[in-house]
Order: C-alpha cells, then structure tokens, then sequence
C-alpha cells in the first residue's frame, strides 16, 4: 500500500503523459458489522502499551494448504508458506503493512483476551519452540486468566498458535507502543515482519481495513462464520502531527526556487493538510498517520525533494572552496608512516567493527584489560559489545582468507578497544599484527619456509625503529613483553590452540599488539646524528649459565651499565633450555660489540671491559661462564 501511494504521487508529478487517469484504487472489503464484547471479552490494562485493538471470532474454519496464487505470492517476497490461516495474515501485513495474528479460540481461557504487562521470571514457549523468561516490561496478550498467549506485536506462544487441529479462531489487529516492541525483540533476540512495522510506527486507521480483508480472505479459502462482527477497543486517539512550515525556507534549504503551489501540490498528493497563516509564507502542516516518521520541518521539505526529484536540482557550475594550512597532527603523522611501512613489507591493512559477539572475550582472553561493555539494544548478538581485544576478529579475518585457499597471510589494524572501569570507562588506541603461513611465495629458488615468532619480533623491532622509540623484547611464559623505559607497550605471542579451533584455522598464527596509546606517552629521544667511526669495532661472545626466570632485558642493562661508552651493541643470538643443563638453568648466548670513535682499542681495554661485564653478571645473576 505505502509503495503504491508513493507510486501515485511519483508518477503525477513526474514528466509522462496522461496523467490524468492516474488514481490509487481502494482495495475491497466486506462491511463486517461491529459488535461490543459481551461474550468475548477484550481489555487494555495500560493505554500506553497499546493505543487500539481489534478481535474477531471465526468459527468452523478448515485448516490446509493455502491456494496456489497466495503460496506464489508469499515465495516472491521470501515467505515460507505454513497453512491457509497464517498465510492470510502473512499476505496482508505485505500487502496493507499492517500486522495481525491468529489464535486457536480453545487455547484461550475465559473467553476473553487482554493486553498486559508480562510478569518478573514467568517461562513462555514461542512459536520456534524456544522457551523464554519473560521480563515485566513485556507486553503480551494474555486471556482472560492472565495466561500468556503472545508477545505483543513480536512473537506468537506454541500452545495458543494455529494448527491442523484448530476448528475455532480469534483474529487480532491492533497497534502497540514502538519502544516496548523494540525492546522486547532485543531482548529475546526476535526479529519478525511483525515487530520490524511496530517498531517503526503503524497506522491505526488501517486496523480496521487490514482486519477486514483478514476475514474476507478467511471466509473464502478456510470456510467458517464469522460470529456477529468486529470488536474494536481503543484506549485513545492519535492526532495528526502539527507542523510549523516556511516554504522560503524551503527554497533557501534546497537552494531552487520551487513554486510554492508546486509544494502545495506535492504535499496534498502525499496526504498533508495544509493550513496557511501569515498570506502565502507560513503554513502549518498536519502529516497523515501512517507517515509517523514525519514530525520536523526538514522531514516535510525531504518529502517535496524526493517527490520533485533530486536530479532535478542543478549542479552549480562553478563550485568555490576555502583551503586551510594547518600542521598535521604528529600522531596520526606516525601512524600513517607506520602503514606505508607496513604496507611495503606486504602487510594488508583488515578494518573491523568496534562492535562484536558476545564470545570475543571469553575465546580470546589473553589481551582483555577490563570489564566487557555490552550494548542495551544490540542489532545482533554478532554485535553485541565492545571489543576488548583486536584478536578475535583478527583470527576472524585469517579464517575466512584461509577458507578461500589465501593462508600466506599478514594483516595490520589500527583500532580501538574498550573497557568499564571503576570510575567509568577506558579505551586504547592499538596497532595490531598477524602473521602465518609461508613467508615468502614457493618458488624454485626457495623452498617452503613457514613464519615463526622471530619473523613477527623483525616486524616488530622495525616498526619501532621506525619511530624512534626505544625498547626492550623479554620473553614472559608462553608470549613475548615489548617494553619501551620500563613501560609496557606491547606484547607478542601464538594464537591459542582454543582459539585455532575456535576459528577451525589449521596453522600456526603469531600475533602481536602494541599500545600505541602507551608508545605515544613514551619520550622518545631526538634522532642525532653521528658520524660513521674511522676505526674497526670489535665483538666478544659470551655464553652464560643462568637461573631460568632471569631476563634478558635485565642482562642487556647491567652490560650497558658495565661497559661504558665503548660498549656499542648488545644482542642475543641463542637460547638452550634441555636436559644436558642443570634443573632450573637455562644458557645464554651474547654478542658484545664495543668500539671507540677517536682510536683503535686495544687488547687490554677490550679485555677489562669484558671482564668487568662478566665480573658484574657473577655478582648480580649468580652467573656461570660455559
């Protein structure tokens, strides 16, 4: 109906010929008589809830399939056909969009329905076979022992629905409150044809028509009576909202001298009454029910531009602009640095909502720093919270690359993940890495080479220098800590073997997050610069006994304290922890490079140098040279 009326209008206002035999042609219903609630009654406990019902009793209907063309019609628009009782109510909410539904008359108690708040903690089986916990803030329609039939306007209950066995039934049509729909079918996860017209407003003009159809479409393909006529409640009216409206001002907000009788025209096709105030500049329009989306002044000028046609608006042809210098903000100068590194290494940058399922933190919980924030009325439960972590829907990404035969992957994200705290709530901006697969294509040069955790730590380490922050890389239990001045900034590991099947990945995922909340905070040195030295540096190894749980970082430190200003390097190139080594111990392989600017060192120097290195490790660590 709401696309034929839009038709009409279109179609009068647009540029073809013979206008004049344009007109909407009013479906035909029966003149069902209206009855008063003797015998059947109906109540509305709260206005609120519910601003007009209708019921209507038919009896000794035959339950089957329904005709071919209404079966036909239903499949077009995806509607799965179930019998000729529910078909009919499917074929007219499509066709006048307007909801109804049916009940099995035996089903309901003291021959009467009313509509009521659900009460705290009762169970409610709904038509799918799902059993529900109602809440109190659930309208349903309950009989007349309070017994819940339906959730209003969302769902109908298993026990009251219509079936091969039903002989007897009461048709509803009524209009309920859109917020109470809404969140009813948020809370239970119920997304129907019926609560999606609800929730955006009905027309309760078009009860009594929808209602009417209803039965004469009954009538004709499931038999049956229709006992007395139509019982209609309404606990109040709906007035036609009133809007101030300038048409100068529309012109000047479209920017096209639109003839006022134009808009005039447009708006009176479209079922608006005009009143003008003021001679011609002021109107107070008055929009029809069924358009309860219209209520502000912007509304009603959109209505004149769509009818009127935005390819109707000329582009000006010369368009004026205003250009303003500014310095780029340094972090997102770093950040885009860091991208087209990344990006140049053969990194894909993957961008992925904010909001996520409900499972994120619980498959993936090794980055979440907080309490989860959950969404009042989610859109799904696949977006129902606030990420707390990049790694679920990282691992999400390289599951559905992998199931397509991509499985050489690395992505990157910049993204933003949330927490509740104590005091409100805290968010951090991230930079997170994924790796696995080959490292490089298979090729007659090379062969298979599959990335490892030291192929990340260089993408790491890269990124970092890249920006001139200093850092430290330690290995903490299963996962590697990136510190930057004592702070921690980020962290590397392997994905979960709960998370690979999570995901159904069947390769090994190394990832890495880094705050780039924190790195931002860290003062990082200004780059100096020195000049290349005109004397050899020389290198020393050391290869040490150690206690397991001492760190390199810590080893790194004390050297460097140690060593002086000739102590130019500092790496380590091997780590062995087995069985040939004492319980506890692990070893410890250094390389040392040392070097002076002004001279060629000598032996004796070099030597008291690592002696005094060697010397402070035994003291602090307890260490053994092997």
């Amino acid at each position: 109906m709401g696309v034929a009326r839009d038709l009409l209008v279109g179609l009068k206002h647009s540029s073809i010929e013979s206008k004049e035999d344009l007109e909407l042609k009013p479906l035909l219903f029966g003149n069902h008589p209206m009855r008063d609630d003797k015998t059947f009654k109906i109540a509305i406990q709260n206005p609120e809830d519910c601003e007009k019902y209708l019921g209507a009793v038919i009896k000794g209907v035959t339950i089957k399939e329904s005709s071919e063309l209404i079966k036909r019609r239903l499949k077009t628009i995806g509607v799965e056909p179930i019998n000729n009782i529910v078909d009919i109510t499917n074929y007219v909410l499509h066709e006048l969009g307007h909801p109804l539904h049916a009940f099995d008359l035996d089903e309901i108690g003291a021959n009467g329905v009313q509509v009521m708040r659900a009460k705290e903690g009762v169970k409610f089986t709904t038509l799918d076979g799902k059993e529900r916990i109602l809440d109190k803030n659930d309208i349903t329609i309950a009989d007349a022992n309070s017994k819940p039939l339906c959730l209003a306007g969302v769902f109908g209950g298993i026990d009251s629905g219509v079936s091969v066995k039903t002989t007897d039934i009461f048709l509803e049509c009524a209009v309920f409150d859109a917020i109470s729909v809404r969140k009813t079918a948020k809370r239970h996860q119920l997304n129907t044809d019926a609560s999606f017209r609800f929730e955006r407003g009905v027309d309760p003009d078009m009860c009594k028509p929808a209602i009417s159809r209803a039965i004469d479409l009954i009538l004709e393909h499931a038999g049956g009576t229709l006992e007395q006529g139509i019982i209609e409640l309404t606990s109040k009216t709906r007035e036609k909202c009133k809007i101030d409206f300038s048409p100068v001002r529309c012109q000047k907000m479209i920017g096209l001298d639109i003839p006022f009788s134009k808009m005039e025209n447009i708006l009176t096709d479209l079922d608006f009454e005009i009143e003008k105030t003021e001679g011609d500049t002021n109107w107070i329009c008055y929009a029809p029910k069924y358009r309860v989306d219209v209520t502000r002044e912007a509304d009603v000028i959109e209505e004149i531009l769509r009818i009127y046609g935005y390819n109707n608006i000329p582009l000006p042809k010369k368009l004026n602009s205003s250009l303003s210098y500014f310095n780029q903000n340094n972090s997102e100068r770093i950040r885009t640095a860091v991208a087209d590194m990344l990006s140049s290494q053969g990194f894909n940058e993957i961008m992925n909502n904010s909001l996520t399922a409900e499972e994120h933190s619980s498959v993936c919980s090794s980055e979440v720093f907080g309490d989860v924030v959950k969404l009042l009325n989610p859109l799904s439960k696949d977006l129902a919270e606030l990420r707390t972590n990049l790694a679920y829907n990282m691992l999400q990404a390289a599951s559905f690359n992998m199931n397509r035969k991509s499985s050489n992957l690395m992505f990157y994200e910049f993204g933003n993940v949330y927490a509740k705290a104590e005091s409100g709530y805290k968010e951090k901006h991230i930079l997170g890495l994924l790796k696995s697969g080959l490292t490089q294509k298979e090729g007659w040069l090379n062969g298979k080479v599959k990335t490892e955790m030291v192929h990340l730590v260089q993408t790491i380490e890269s990124v970092l220098q890249n920006i001139n922050v200093p850092y430290s890389i330690s290995q903490t239990g299963d996962s590697l800590e990136i510190k930057s001045k004592k702070v921690i900034i980020g962290s590397a590991r392997k994905a979960t073997s709960k998370e690979l099947k999570h995901f159904s990945i069947k390769q090994e995922v190394f990832l890495c997050f880094l705050d780039w909340t924190a790195i931002h905070k860290v003062n990082t040195p200004a780059i100096k610069y020195s000049s290349v030295s005109k004397f050899p540096e020389v290198q020393r190894d050391l290869s040490l006994l150690l206690d397991e749980q001492i760190k390199y970082e810590e080893l790194e430190a004390l050297a460097k304290q140690m060593g002086g200003k000739i102590l130019k390097d500092v790496s380590l190139f091997d780590v062995y922890e087995g069985d040939k080594l004492p319980k506890g111990k692990k070893s410890y392989a250094l390389r040392y490079t040392l070097g002076d600017h002004s001279k060629t060192l000598e032996d004796k120097t070099i030597e008291k140098t690592m002696e005094r290195i060697l010397n402070g490790y035994k003291k602090q660590f307890q260490a053994e040279l092997r």
